[in-house]
């Protein structure tokens, strides 16, 4: 588990102002935002570092190659956000939506989701490293092309998710559901699952099980 202290980062009385006028190429640190609801933000090249966001809501906002440097996300709606090619460090993420949400070709480095609701989500030719999901929804979610180091993924529902062209060999998926998971043999080879699970991975051999 990351462990991120926010106690000295100020909630500026300008912190709605500050988030709202953020543009290109700018960074945004040292703030926090509380129950704030945030739309049409288009950005791109843009850093957000040591920022803590509680109860946010994010509206028709893209995050083009945009840096994540110690952000904490709790509680926040990020459903459908765009996060495309931008990077992710010592980020922390509890309780929030992330519902469809599009994180293509981004870089996770040490990121933990906790409690999450993101059905949908797309990490298609993502780069995922020291990575953590616990107790999360992740129903139809795309891993699709991913490259996977320490990452885990504890307590999750991955019914439908997509793992195509990512190898899941060393993982520990036995918490885990998996019904209708769509991946290649080849790529769950060497992954670790229960005999229970290997029902619900049937159809991906091509038989029929009976009692």
């Amino acid at each position: 588990m990351i462990a991120l202290n926010f106690d000295e980062i100020p909630e500026g009385r300008d912190a709605r102002s500050r988030l709202s006028a953020l543009a290109w190429d700018d960074l945004l640190e040292n703030l926090s935002f509380r129950s704030e609801t945030v739309q049409g933000l288009d950005l791109q090249d843009a850093g957000v570092r040591a920022v803590m966001f509680d109860r946010c809501i994010f509206l028709d906002t893209s995050f083009l190659r945009c840096r994540f440097d110690r952000v904490y996300f709790k509680n926040c709606d990020l459903s459908n956000i765009h996060f495309t090619d931008s990077s992710f460090h010592q980020v922390v993420c509890v309780d929030c939506k992330f519902m469809g949400a599009v994180f293509f070709g981004g870089s996770f480095w040490e990121v933990t989701w906790t409690g999450c609701n993101g059905p949908y989500m797309s990490f298609s030719s993502a780069k995922l490293r020291e990575v953590g999901f616990e107790k999360c929804h992740l129903e139809y979610a795309e891993f699709t092309g991913c490259r996977l180091l320490s990452v885990s993924f504890s307590e999750c529902l991955l019914s439908q998710a997509e793992f195509v062209h990512t190898p899941l060999k060393g993982m520990d998926l036995t918490s885990c559901s998996l019904g209708g998971l769509r991946i290649a043999v080849s790529d769950l080879r060497g992954a670790v699952v229960t005999s229970s699970q290997l029902l619900e991975l049937s159809h991906l051999l091509g038989v029929i099980v009976k009692n």
